[in-house]
């Protein structure tokens, strides 16, 4: 039986990119994304929309004829996210993934340039969750990471002249402020006023997909 990895994205009509797994080296750091798929391209490119050399790190595009057309009554985020190569003229989907190319032609995944998360399948903007959270009157700071690759879990920070009435639980009502229930934080934990290189490492923790 035949093992596939395959990987996309939703506005490339989900699977753009596929690695059969036959030997995995000890040496990998994860299973290598891949090569495209027929009838589409990936590329890596640099900020000025050049190609990336062998092992140098950049941006993951997506070409072909799995393109969506884009956002349903969303302009803006569509043009932010749909381009025209300068150079090529080729129609390409900014994925916000970061990639590199190997030397036997298949690229590697290496996460996120921000922190959008994906979860069970869904994209999950973290920023997003610790904003609705930071609403709550008793709260000082949050960094909202994964767990697992499997739930998203809260580190509150509560204000000082608080924390006696304070509660995780307390945030429950605060986080459907968020765009679905899937984006409530399953696990709340009050921690005492970390320094902010704490906070800054969970964050960067945080790149987890």
């Amino acid at each position: 039986m035949a093992m596939i990895s395959l990987g996309g994205a939703t506005e490339a009509s989900i699977w753009s990119i596929y690695y059969p797994i036959e030997t995995v080296n000890s040496n990998w750091n994860s299973i290598p994304y891949g090569k495209p798929l027929l009838n589409q391209t990936f590329h890596v490119f640099n900020q000025l929309m050049e190609p990336c050399p062998v092992w140098v790190p950049g941006q993951l595009y997506i070409g072909g004829i799995g393109l969506a057309q884009g956002y349903w009554r969303d302009e803006e985020k569509t043009e932010s996210s749909f381009i025209i190569h300068p150079h090529t003229q080729e129609r390409l989907y900014k994925t916000g993934d970061l990639g590199r190319y190997l030397p036997d032609g298949n690229l590697e995944f290496l996460g996120r340039e921000d922190f959008q998360v994906k979860i069970h399948g869904y994209r999950i903007e973290l920023g997003e969750i610790e904003a609705a959270l930071q609403q709550h009157r008793m709260i000082k700071d949050v960094v909202v990471n994964v767990v697992e690759n499997q739930h998203l879990a809260a580190y509150i920070v509560p204000l000082q002249s608080n924390e006696e009435d304070y509660t995780p639980d307390d945030t429950t009502a605060v986080a459907p402020i968020t765009s679905n229930m899937g984006n409530v934080p399953k696990q709340k934990n009050s921690i005492n006023k970390p320094p902010c290189q704490a906070l800054a490492d969970a964050k960067e923790k945080a790149k987890i997909l």
